[in-house]
């Protein structure tokens, strides 16, 4: 089936995506400038900034026009080397080493000097090297300033962020509980912090799966922030996105009440109409957002939900980094698969054909991508019907992915068997039992029979062989084909049920009407069971059993067959149709020769 056969091509583009896919909340606020920190000295930095989009740990620079107290002098007035060369955890290093060596490990200002390497090593993405500095400096603040001293506070909350980035969600919860709780006591205590430890400290309850107890933190959140800094912040949009997340992976474990889903649905949507101010500064919270609504709407089984999706991310990337940037053609393929999958095979060509001018443009003719996008060409203009040029397609597209991925990756796999598929259309059974035996061969090596690639592939070679006349052999395949089904448990699915057309086929050529009998009565039954399409097959089975009968001699028995096809053919079709016309016809023959 066309939407079967580019679920392959989908998983690749997928695989494409997945370098680039948005980040979750808690990294895009992974900054230690996000937490409204302090410089050492009192002083609150970072208040207002955008949240961090980079991978994993990062502090962007500040503007000039607004100045930046991490990037001033330490606690002790030395201002951090310029233009040296060096990065910032490699001049903290040295300074740390300095004051351990004149002041001591425990004076306040060595403990400073922790700190600051701790961050720096924060900001370069390296909270694993982070976490023994941070632990050091926020036991020595506590001896020394007290567990709730806001200096203390400020080196918790540093510690959990780091927790957070390396996956330790339960350590990270302790720490922001106890930051959020110890912020509250304070005489000055800021509001913001607060609601940000609180919100950081949902993101973790979520990871460890008490997903109630994380919407409702969120929900609080979401309210504090609304009414101390209004609708369109950051922070808000970051408590729903949150929200959404949650209530997406409460789809299918049935952690929360009423349709996770269908909520999820709506705060996303309403964050994309309502929070445009906050989002045009942010791309990357953008692309967050329309990544999740993307997966949202593919389990709402939504296909024009999901094509605006990819529709709004490719836009937004091509907005920051251009229309020919490789990630904006990756969005642009995905959308023309699902086209393609929705039963727009045209928009889908009009797409590709753009997008396989664009890649050979950008990537050069060999690179894979471009490849990719020839095959997904090819296999939608079998789809539209002209196959000439798409087996030209998929012939060049295998040739090519074979030399750039290897004879056994998926994607050259299916562009062959797509290719062979054109050349048995075309009765030219050389070329694409030559194709057929090359996949089969190497999979034979590398999967062995119960892989569903070769089984698929098999099945088709047991139908190139039988119009090749090579009967016994399309029987040995035939066989071998249906015993891996049988292991498998699948010979009902739709696979199964072509296999056995294939082997019916070759029985019934070789002038075997007993096996072919027997495999066609079996294929009748096992179709009766399938709960979609089950007309259909069974519809295809009479036929062949009616066949196979009236060759056999036993008229009354095809008599019967005939009829219960064409009583099939007429509830499903109607009277007038076509096939039920022919169905007619051959039964009143068959009650001519009784």
């Amino acid at each position: 089936m066309f939407a079967e056969g580019l679920l392959t091509f989908s998983l690749i583009a997928a695989a494409l995506l997945a370098a680039a896919q948005p980040l979750s909340a808690a990294r895009a606020l992974a900054s230690p400038r996000r937490l409204g920190a302090r410089d050492g000295r009192g002083g609150k930095a970072g208040q207002g900034d955008r949240p961090s989009a980079g991978p994993g740990v990062r502090c962007f620079p500040e503007p000039a026009a607004s100045p930046d107290p991490w990037a001033g002098e330490g606690a002790s007035g030395e201002a951090p080397e310029a233009g040296s060369g060096e990065d910032a955890s490699q001049v903290m290093r040295r300074r740390l080493r300095e004051r351990r060596a004149r002041l001591g490990s425990e004076h306040p200002e060595t403990l400073e000097a922790e700190f600051q390497l701790g961050r720096a090593l924060m900001d370069e993405n390296m909270p694993a090297s982070a976490e023994p500095c941070l632990r050091r400096c926020l036991e020595g603040r506590a001896r020394d300033l007290g567990p709730e001293h806001p200096d203390t506070v400020e080196v918790m909350r540093c510690l959990a962020l780091a927790l957070l980035n390396m996956e330790r969600p339960e350590e990270s919860a302790e720490l922001w509980k106890r930051a959020a709780e110890a912020m509250s006591r304070g005489r000055a205590a800021d509001a913001e912090e607060i609601l940000t430890a609180r919100l950081f400290l949902a993101i973790c309850l979520g990871r460890l799966q008490r997903r109630q107890e994380a919407l409702d933190l969120l929900s609080e959140a979401e309210a504090g922030f609304r009414k101390l800094v209004g609708e369109d912040r950051h922070y808000v949009v970051i408590a729903r996105l949150e929200m959404a997340r949650l209530l997406f992976r409460c789809h299918e474990d049935g952690q929360v009440e009423g349709e996770p889903l269908a909520r999820a649905r709506r705060i996303l949507d309403s964050l994309l109409v309502a929070s445009r101010k906050t989002l045009a500064a942010d791309a990357e919270l953008e692309m967050e957002i329309i990544s999740l609504l993307e997966n949202v709407t593919q389990a709402q089984g939504d296909v024009s939900g999901r094509l605006a999706a990819i529709r709004l991310a490719a836009r937004a990337i091509a907005k920051s980094y251009g229309p020919l940037d490789p990630l904006t053609l990756s969005l642009r393929r995905s959308r023309s698969i699902l086209l393609a999958e929705s039963g727009d095979l045209r928009g889908a060509r009009r797409e590709l054909v753009f997008l396989l001018k664009a890649f050979r443009r950008t990537l050069g003719r060999e690179a894979l991508g471009t490849l990719l996008v020839k095959a997904d060409l090819g296999h939608v203009l079998a789809g539209i019907g002209d196959d000439r040029r798409a087996m030209k397609m998929l012939d060049e597209a295998a040739e090519g992915l074979e030399a750039a991925v290897g004879p056994g990756d998926k994607s050259t796999v299916f562009a062959k068997l797509k290719a062979a598929q054109l050349h048995l259309r075309f009765r030219e059974h050389r070329e694409a039992l030559s194709l057929l035996g090359g996949i089969l061969g190497f999979l034979d090596e590398t999967a062995g029979d119960d892989d569903e690639t070769s089984m698929s592939v098999r099945v088709l070679l047991c139908d190139a062989l039988r119009k090749a006349g090579r009967w016994e052999e399309a029987i040995r395949e035939g066989e071998r084909a249906v015993k891996a089904l049988e292991r498998r448990g699948i010979l009902a699915s739709y696979l199964g049920l072509h296999c056995l057309c294939a082997l019916i086929g070759a029985y019934r050529d070789s002038g075997d009407l007993a096996r072919a009998r027997l495999a066609a009565e079996r294929g009748l039954d096992l179709s009766g069971r399938r709960p979609d399409q089950g007309d259909a097959l069974t519809q295809v089975f009479l036929e062949l059993l009616a066949g196979i009968l009236r060759e056999s001699g036993d008229v009354k028995a095809a008599g019967r067959a005939c009829r219960r096809l064409h009583a099939s053919l007429k509830k499903t079709l109607g009277p007038r149709h076509p096939k039920t016309l022919a169905a007619m016809t051959a039964l009143l023959e068959l009650e001519q020769e009784t």
